[in-house]
């Protein structure tokens, strides 16, 4: 759901969680009781975090209230086989990611090897919201494409290379250590792409 559906037309200065904009269709599965105190939650937090960035709501920057969200284990991304209680900085990194086309799915499959073609599109992904001007739904299609083909797993330094490639110089200033690991997992490669977009904000 867009943070934007909280903020009323011509109003900077506040959020409503109980009329929000939508359809009837969508209103279907926002009235339920879970919805509407998730939806509370992430208003309440963006109303801490634009007082303590001096914005008004409507200016609050939303990809950093959606780091804040799930670095407190709010659920932005449902999927299947991703339990919020698991431990592991994997779990953030794939419900940030979600919101950004990563799956083309709600099987996340965090267990499973990155596969070759996923790899490709997971680097330029990763360069694409780095730049600004990407748009979820398009990669997730592209990423539901991908992932109906069969594709070999990659190694550590075939996804460093891609991203290398993707990022361009760039990627030297950000890059972070790989784990120790030959083939990389879904998971681990979630929490590398998510570490290296945290590092291109601050670099």
């Amino acid at each position: 759901m867009s943070y934007g559906a909280l903020l009323p037309r011509d109003l900077d200065n506040l959020l409503v969680v109980t009329t929000i904009s939508a359809t009837h269709v969508g209103w279907g599965t926002v009235r339920q009781t879970p919805t509407l105190m998730h939806l509370a939650e992430s208003a309440a937090w963006a109303v801490v975090l634009a007082l303590e960035h001096d914005v008004l709501p409507a200016a609050l920057d939303v990809d950093h209230l959606q780091r804040h969200l799930v670095g407190r284990g709010l659920m932005l991304s449902f999927f299947n086989d991703v339990d919020m209680a698991s431990p592991g900085d994997w779990v953030p990194a794939m419900q940030y990611l979600g919101t950004k086309g990563f799956f083309g799915s709600y099987d996340a499959r965090p267990g499973e090897p990155l596969t070759a073609g996923l790899a490709v599109l997971w680097a330029q992904a990763t360069a694409a919201w780095m730049a600004g001007g990407a748009r979820a739904e398009e990669w997730a299609m592209r990423v539901a494409e991908e992932e109906a083909r069969e594709s070999v797993p990659v190694t550590w330094a075939e996804f460093c290379a891609l991203l290398q490639r993707a990022w361009g110089e760039r990627f030297a200033k950000c890059a972070l250590p790989p784990a120790p690991a030959q083939h990389v997992s879904r998971a681990v490669a979630c929490q590398y792409c998510y570490q290296l977009l945290a590092k291109a904000d601050r670099v």
